[in-house]
């Protein structure tokens, strides 16, 4: 095994090909690189690798990384992807506390359908009391028959609830 530095990468053949620096400042070599079965990843120029001999005359396959900003404690792992100036643009990481973080910790995730049934529970009971209201009768001490709510514009008659979660909906990110 041999460790290296990589100068480019490229994709021939469906296979990822990767350039790394031998030697010396001009022996370049041409390595495969080996990937985990359905994760397929590029990496970028200067980072440290490590290659080895194929057995085959002229074949070398690149092994893995030496990563010099590892952030993940004992138990966890961590997908990644960077730019080209190696700046980490978005991570999924599952911890070993048993949460999974998406894009970051900050915030939750939640059920929609469950979110959903209980907002409209809240949306039907909140119209069917507009509707109690804007139907109900005082009894009035004046002469005459009881009279419903005297119109105050933008408060009686009160209107239905339209609240509409739909927008919060991620459809690409589904959970049980």
């Amino acid at each position: 095994m041999i460790i290296s530095k990589i100068i480019s990468t490229a994709i021939d053949k469906g296979r990822i090909i990767v350039k790394i620096l031998g030697s010396g400042s001009k022996d370049i070599k041409t390595v495969f690189q080996l990937s985990q079965f359905g994760i397929e990843s590029r990496p970028i120029k200067n980072y440290r690798c490590v290659y080895a001999d194929t057995g085959v005359k002229g074949e070398k396959v690149l092994l893995g990384l030496i990563l010099n900003n590892a952030t993940i404690n004992e138990g966890e792992t961590k997908i990644y992807s960077v730019d080209a100036n190696g700046v980490e643009q978005i991570a999924i990481k599952t911890t070993n506390t048993g949460n999974i973080e998406l894009g970051g910790d900050t915030d939750n995730l939640s059920r929609h359908s469950i979110l959903e049934s209980q907002i409209h529970q809240l949306r039907d009971d909140y119209n069917n009391l507009v509707a109690a209201f804007n139907q109900h009768m005082h009894a009035t001490a004046a002469v005459g028959s009881p009279s419903i709510p005297t119109p105050i514009p933008d408060l009686i008659p009160a209107v239905d609830s339209e609240i509409d979660i739909s927008t919060a909906k991620i459809d690409n990110i589904l959970t049980n």
